[in-house]
């Protein structure tokens, strides 16, 4: 694989990081509480608590993957709020 070819990917997924709402907001959207978006993205419930105070945020992978999951979620029709709000 080239370097250019890394770079655009690396900004594509940083494109796609960029759209990860606040983890609260996203817990709310998919219905979940603290302890079912917690293992959804695989992270402790303390760690999922950091985030939403403000102390730590979630790492590009972190946010990634939140993403992709409200996607799917957005796509299977599970959302609890209105598709516009994300």
């Amino acid at each position: 694989m080239s370097y250019e070819t890394k770079e655009l990917k690396g900004w594509d997924l940083a494109k796609e990081a960029m759209r990860c709402p606040l983890a609260a907001e996203a817990r709310a959207v998919l219905g979940l509480n603290d302890k079912q978006f917690s293992k959804l993205i695989g992270i402790s419930t303390a760690k999922y608590w950091r985030w939403a105070s403000g102390e730590s945020e979630p790492s590009l992978a972190e946010k990634i993957l939140i993403v992709r999951c409200l996607d799917i979620a957005k796509k299977k029709g599970y959302l609890h709020k209105s598709g516009d709000e994300y």
